[in-house]
């Protein structure tokens, strides 16, 4: 079983006014679990995280960032009941660029 990862997008760490701002690509796990993946970056104190960009195979997923846990999760749309519900099953095809804001300075 692979380990979802993050790499940061080289030259993508920058600074708006007092939050901390950096990229890093997402790449799921053989076995996505139930309530999300916790963030294995060196940031403090993260207000947000945000999809920027997803290769072909994400696509139709959802990330959605969880303040309350502090965790990353992945949504799917449901054909029986319709709204989104979370992806269960093998994650490691897909691929997200997502945007950290956090209050590290």
């Amino acid at each position: 079983m692979s380990a979802p990862t993050l790499t940061k997008v080289a030259d993508s760490e920058t600074v708006w006014g007092n939050k901390r701002v950096v990229q890093y690509t997402y790449t799921g796990s053989t076995s996505y679990n139930a309530g999300g993946d916790t963030p294995s970056v060196p940031l403090r104190n993260i207000a947000a995280a945000f999809e920027i960009g997803c290769n072909t195979a994400a696509l139709g997923i959802e990330f959605a960032w969880n303040s309350q846990t502090g965790r990353m999760q992945l949504f799917q749309q449901n054909a029986t009941t319709g709204p989104l519900v979370e992806f269960s099953g093998n994650a490691s095809t897909f691929q997200f660029t997502l945007l950290f804001i956090s209050g590290d300075n």
